[in-house]
């Protein structure tokens, strides 16, 4: 028997164990079920229902046939940062996930957002069948270490289709996955990072909120104190290379990077996120923002179709009614009817910012534009987060 902690616990856990019967099978042991119990804090019926409608999800999504019968895209095994690599002193496996090297933008536009979710499926499923092969190994269950290298993390990870994709990964792997992590260690964070932490930390729950923690500059050094050398390349500060001397182990570890516009296929933009007009000749379509915190994030995509579109920001003061409009982008007619634009702007003052998508100069044609244009708020309290130059995880733990 798996220790609970309390007698009340163990109580709990029999009654769950009983209540889901119906639906266990074999393979799903002490260890299996407590994951779900600890995810609710043991409360029975959230326990319940947090297990009965993954059961459903296993179905709809063919969760247990992926690794046999499914391919992933090349472009993903490409593409996609990440690998599993070795394993820290107390026997967990360790994936590694250079996410600051993620090309979101140039992977949505070669394969469907479905198939980057159900990739990440596939990830899990081969995750949850290392860890069960370190259940039989070490006679007692672990979870994952996962190190996030942020290098080379940018403004344009925050692309809103990129975060809505990890909003979308993180409310699964948190629904179907629970207490499969035990550490998440963040490594090189940006100035950036609080905001993107803001953006999804609502899809987090208060337990793997506990769990991450972002190292300080000597981060290398805090690694080697849970993961020996030997199981750790050369690039995170262990001693592997690959037989060729690559220090990123790029055999077994995935390095993304800007994706090759082969695989791009031209539906790349979900579009039924967008809204359509259409702009008449001779007129055009101003978006005003009110913008009242300063560092929020304005943020854009759009396209045409058939014909260009001339596109612009300009911010004015709330406070000087009579002030002028400042020009922030410059209005300039793009070729959003071939290529879909992007693009995002740090709010640095409080006042009105104008979108301005201009048909004027056109004195034939109205153009189709599907577009979408939000304001993100500046960054929010992350204490939560352990932030740490020296940290301790007990081995045995």
């Amino acid at each position: 028997m798996l220790s609970m902690g309390t007698r009340v616990q163990e109580s709990r856990f029999a009654h769950f164990q009983q209540n889901v019967s119906d639906i266990l099978k074999p393979a799903h042991d002490e260890a299996y079920l407590l994951r779900w119990l600890r995810a609710r804090d043991f409360d029975l019926a959230e326990s319940e229902k947090m297990l009965r409608d993954h059961m459903k999800w296993r179905a709809a999504v063919k969760a247990d046939e992926i690794l046999s019968n499914w391919t992933p895209p090349p472009v993903l095994l490409a593409y996609y940062p990440g690998g599993q690599f070795g394993y820290d002193k107390a026997g967990r496996p360790i994936w590694i996930e250079p996410s600051g090297k993620a090309d979101i933008k140039g992977l949505l536009a070669s394969v469907k957002k479905s198939d980057l979710i159900k990739y990440k499926i596939w990830q899990a499923e081969l995750m949850q069948k290392i860890l069960q092969e370190q259940f039989v190994k070490l006679g007692r269950y672990v979870g994952l270490t996962l190190i996030f290298d942020l290098e080379d993390f940018s403004i344009k990870h925050l692309w809103k289709p990129a975060v809505d994709f990890y909003s979308e990964m993180f409310v699964m792997l948190e629904s179907n996955y629970p207490e499969t992590m035990d550490c998440l260690l963040v490594v090189n964070a940006p100035g950036l990072f609080p905001l993107a932490y803001s953006l999804i930390k609502q899809f987090l729950s208060p337990a793997t909120k506990r769990k991450i923690i972002v190292l300080g500059s000597n981060w290398k050094s805090e690694l080697l104190k849970v993961i020996d050398a030997d199981q750790l390349p050369v690039h995170w500060g262990g001693s592997v290379t690959d037989p060729d001397g690559d220090p990123c182990c790029k055999s077994k570890i995935v390095m993304g990077g800007t994706v090759d516009p082969k695989f791009y296929f031209l539906e790349g933009i979900d579009r039924s996120m967008l809204t359509r007009v259409t702009i008449g000749r001779r007129s055009a379509l101003k978006l005003p923002f009110h913008v009242d915190s300063r560092r929020s994030l304005l943020r854009w995509q759009f396209l045409t179709e058939g014909s260009d579109i001339k596109f612009g920001i300009s911010f004015k003061s709330q406070n000087r009614s009579d002030s002028p409009e400042e020009p922030l982008v410059p209005a300039a007619r793009l070729n959003s009817h071939m290529v879909p634009e992007d693009g995002s702007l740090t709010c640095e003052k409080t006042g009105i910012y104008t979108v301005t998508f201009d048909n004027s100069y056109s004195w034939f044609h109205g153009k189709k534009l599907l577009y979408q244009v939000d304001v993100l708020p500046p960054p929010g309290n992350i204490d939560e987060l352990k932030h740490s130059d020296s940290f301790n995880m007990d081995p045995l733990s």
